[in-house]
């Protein structure tokens, strides 16, 4: 049974105690620029498929001595996976990544799943979440699916969850976005 833990706490009240932390799609780093001011003591991995991503990463531990490494992957081929050595000890968090995924997140979450990460931390653009009986989140949905943007994966986590391979902990619209679409919705999970 999935129980509602709230926002009040704040999404860095879920990766507190975590030691290593990878973010999947880092882009420039700035979530891993925020996470060392949260967490100086946690080792961040910022992945992303960007040669450029990772020499950002790098550059910003080097001049910051933050403990974060950039480490190239690829989310629909999987080639780098293994490099993020992700395990029990460590949490998993994306912003704005799996959603250029469209309906190729199954290998990825699958992935994901088998390496059994602490806890991942999702904040994407979830299509599940939109109520076509509101003219926003019709549209906007319409928009999201335009884009190509995630399709299918919170039901595939809630089917993984009926099999009891996981338990989602949160799914919640954050309720704010732009003009177009609310790309924010919270999704926590962790293996079972």
């Amino acid at each position: 049974a999935r129980t509602k833990v709230g926002l009040e706490k704040g999404v860095a009240s879920f990766l507190k105690g975590q030691s290593r932390i990878v973010e999947l799609g880092c882009g420039t780093g700035n979530s891993l620029l925020l996470l060392n001011k949260l967490f100086p003591k946690a080792e961040l991995i910022g992945a992303d498929w960007a040669i450029a991503s990772q020499q950002i990463v790098n550059s910003i531990a080097q001049q910051t001595g933050a403990k974060m490494k950039g480490v190239n992957l690829n989310m629909l081929t999987l080639q780098g996976f293994e490099d993020l050595q992700i395990c029990k000890d460590c949490a998993v968090l994306s912003v704005h990544a799996l959603e250029q995924l469209g309906e190729m997140y199954k290998d990825l979450t699958d992935a994901l799943i088998n390496s059994a990460p602490d806890l991942c931390v999702h904040i994407e653009p979830v299509i599940e979440n939109y109520d076509e009986n509101i003219g926003f989140d019709k549209l906007a949905k319409d928009y999201h699916q335009k884009r190509n943007y995630l399709a299918g994966w919170l039901t595939y986590l809630e089917e993984k969850e009926s099999a009891g391979d996981i338990t989602i902990i949160e799914n919640t619209r954050l309720g704010f976005g732009g003009v177009y679409h609310e790309a924010y919705s919270l999704v926590i999970w962790s293996k079972n």
